[in-house]
C-alpha cells in the first residue's frame, strides 16, 4: 500500500485518539458529527457556560460566560463538543446541550439605531448601546440591514452595527 492509501487510516486513527483539530479537516464546510455547515452562528442556552480548553469536561475551564443568548460562532465541533469564537476573539469549546441555534446578536462599537424600517432615514425605534444582545429575525441575502428584536422592540440594524452574520449571509426567522 502506498502512503496516500494510509493517510485515511492514520487519521482515522488520530480521530480515534482525541486529535480534534486534525480529524476536522477531513470534512470542511460541514461539521463532522452534525453535518451542519462549519462555520456557523449559535447562541448560548443557558446563563452560565464554561468555555474550556479543550473538548471534554476534564478540560481547564478558560471562562465562565454569563449571558444567555449571546452568539458565537462554531468553528470545528469534536463529539459532543463544538469549539467556539466569541465577538472579542475569545475562543475555547462549550458542550452541545448548553447551546442554541437561536440566530442572535450583539451590538458593537458605539450607540448604534434601530429603524422602524432598513432605511438610514426611517424613524428611529430605539438606540441599542453597545454589547446588547438581542434576537435576529431575518436578513435578506446580500442586505445591508437584518430585521431583528430587542427587549420587546422590532425594527431594523445594520448588519456592520452588530456581530452574529456572515457577510451577505441570508438568516430566516425560526
Amino acid at each position: 500500500m502506498s502512503w496516500c492509501g494510509w493517510v485515511p487510516v492514520v487519521l482515522m486513527v488520530l480521530a480515534w485518539l482525541g486529535a480534534p483539530a486534525l480529524a476536522q479537516t477531513m470534512v470542511q464546510g460541514k461539521g463532522r458529527y452534525t453535518g451542519l455547515p462549519i462555520p456557523r452562528f449559535a447562541s448560548l442556552r443557558s446563563d452560565r457556560v464554561n468555555l474550556r480548553v479543550g473538548p471534554g469536561g476534564r478540560y481547564p475551564i478558560k471562562w465562565e460566560l454569563h449571558r444567555r443568548g449571546l452568539p458565537v460562532e462554531i468553528v470545528q465541533e469534536y463529539g459532543v463538543w463544538r469549539a467556539v469564537r466569541l465577538h472579542d476573539g475569545a475562543d475555547g469549546w462549550i458542550h452541545a446541550a448548553l447551546l442554541s441555534g437561536h440566530r442572535t446578536f450583539i451590538v458593537e462599537g458605539a450607540t448604534r439605531p434601530l429603524e422602524e424600517r432598513a432605511s438610514s432615514t426611517a424613524s428611529l425605534v430605539a438606540r441599542l448601546e453597545a454589547g446588547v444582545i438581542g434576537r435576529i429575525l431575518g436578513c435578506a441575502e446580500g442586505s445591508l440591514w437584518c430585521r431583528v428584536s430587542v427587549h420587546g422592540h422590532r425594527g431594523y440594524l445594520r448588519r456592520n452595527d452588530f456581530w452574529g452574520t456572515f457577510k451577505g449571509e441570508a438568516v430566516h426567522e425560526w
